[in-house]
């Protein structure tokens, strides 16, 4: 219980966020909604579920070294998922740019699809920043953390509603609110994250550390996580197909 719990808790939160901002959007109408809808759609499916699947060989690598107590493979760990993870968000990025030719493909109508395009160029401002969060995340999780995990998400709920109201409402903005508020909740989430990880590490006694910088060892003997990697962005992907 002294894992699960909080672990449970954080993803109530997670949901609990997620609820936040569809409720600001639908308040801006049912088009608007729609047009969220259809965007986030498509981010979650070709961009959010693709970084779980990338980021997923950090809860394997990471827990057995943590458990063999080769503390500093875990830094190690983090900067191949970070540097993979980004990598990743390249053609992601691309695609967003590109999103309402894709979605006129789909077979959606022009105004809609429009619409969709230009949240998803401002949303997508999020992806590197949700490859980054799921680095830190697992990497704290895969040690058992829990409790610095559920602070940060605590933080990520905690600001969702304030910076939603203040994109859409206070500002005026509408929808492209809505996105800037994606992105900017995520840039927040990340920072607390980054401060946890840093907590976390300088909590621990001298030889247990798991940071010690940049390191070239991340360079190299990338096969064992770039395997998993493929193996764990498979399995969702599949799951999403089916």
């Amino acid at each position: 219980m002294g894992i699960g719990a909080p672990m449970v808790a954080e993803e109530v939160l997670a949901y609990l966020s997620t609820i936040i901002s569809v409720a600001y959007a639908g308040r801006l109408g049912g088009y608007n909604l729609g047009v969220f809808t259809l965007s986030h759609a498509l981010t979650n499916i070709t961009g959010i579920a693709l970084l779980n699947g990338v980021t997923g060989a950090v809860d394997t690598f990471s827990s057995q070294a943590h458990g063999s107590r080769t503390f500093p493979a875990i830094g190690v760990v983090l900067q191949r998922a970070l540097l993979l993870a980004l990598l990743t968000c390249v053609p992601l990025m691309l695609l967003y740019w590109q999103a309402l030719p894709v979605l006129l493909v789909l077979g959606q109508e022009r105004a809609l699809a429009a619409a969709a395009a230009r949240y998803t160029r401002t949303f997508a401002g999020k992806i590197p920043l949700h490859a980054v969060a799921l680095c830190l995340y697992r990497t704290l999780a895969a040690q058992g953390a829990a409790a610095h995990v559920l602070a940060a998400s605590a933080v990520y709920c905690g600001v969702t509603a304030p910076i939603n109201w203040a994109l859409i409402s206070w500002l005026g903005w509408g929808l492209d609110g809505s996105a800037a508020a994606a992105v900017t909740c995520e840039a927040v989430y990340v920072a607390v994250l980054a401060a946890a990880c840093a907590l976390h590490n300088a909590q621990q006694p001298a030889g247990q550390r798991w940071w010690h910088g940049w390191s070239g060892d991340a360079l190299r003997d990338w096969g064992p996580f770039a395997k998993l990697s493929v193996s764990s962005t498979l399995m969702i992907v599949l799951d999403w197909v089916r």
